[in-house]
């Protein structure tokens, strides 16, 4: 985001601060039995396990691709138990018709808008977190899975390469067979699902409300020196 404000806006480098995003510390409380129970029968999920994506539905969230992958998968593991939950309200584009398209697929089940406080009962209880999106300017939902203990897979350009570090399974999100393979690396090991849910642990603490509440106020110490 700095450098596309550099880029196309006639600010210098020095007048840009980048400071980290912040997530609700609802993200960071531990789930129970009982609320999994809950949400999953308000989603009607089922008992089966499941990969999560969530966002609007918009052609840069590359919900295609992941479909793809996802059926790529199914294709090559018949006995597969997983199911691609895809968290979101309807936004335009191409993703739109796909969700229409694909409701009769069993194993894909599209929730439309989810509400917050069950979002991190979705997250904790996912197999594995997918954000494949060709672009974003932070992130958010990365860091959110990561500090409900999801392991996550994101794509490996831009804000989600730097917001996942080594924390995520990253992956090419114009190749769908990068993402299955990344999806297959992450649900076909337990040894690395274990290290994603840690290092992410560990990766979301770094965006808590006060290390954000810190980062700004630093910067408006800078800017008052300036001044004086």
């Amino acid at each position: 985001a700095a450098r596309d404000i550099q880029k196309y806006l006639p600010v210098s480098a020095n007048k840009i601060h980048v400071t980290p995003y912040a997530i609700d510390p609802i993200y960071f409380a531990p789930i129970d039995e009982t609320q999994l129970a809950r949400v999953r029968g308000k989603y009607n999920l089922g008992d089966a396990p499941y990969i999560l994506s969530v966002g609007v539905l918009q052609p840069r969230k590359n919900l295609p691709r992941l479909i793809s992958a996802f059926g790529q998968l199914k294709k090559q593991h018949p006995g597969w138990p997983h199911q691609l939950v895809i968290v979101g309200k309807k936004g335009w584009g191409e993703e739109t018709k796909t969700a229409e398209g694909k409701t009769q697929d069993s194993k894909i089940v599209f929730t439309g808008y989810v509400d917050d406080a069950d979002l991190p009962v979705l997250y904790a209880a996912s197999s594995v977190f997918a954000y494949p999106s060709l672009y974003e300017g932070f992130g958010l939902p990365i860091v959110e899975a990561m500090a409900c203990g999801a392991p996550a897979l994101t794509s490996n350009c831009g804000a989600m390469r730097e917001v996942a570090g080594d924390a995520a399974e990253l992956i090419d999100p114009l190749s769908i067979d990068d993402i299955a393979r990344g999806l297959e690396e992450v649900l076909g090991s337990p040894e690395r699902t274990q290290t994603l849910r840690e290092k992410g642990k560990n990766r979301a603490a770094q965006f808590a409300v006060e290390v954000q509440a810190q980062s700004t106020l630093d910067v408006y110490d800078e800017v008052l020196r300036r001044v004086i």
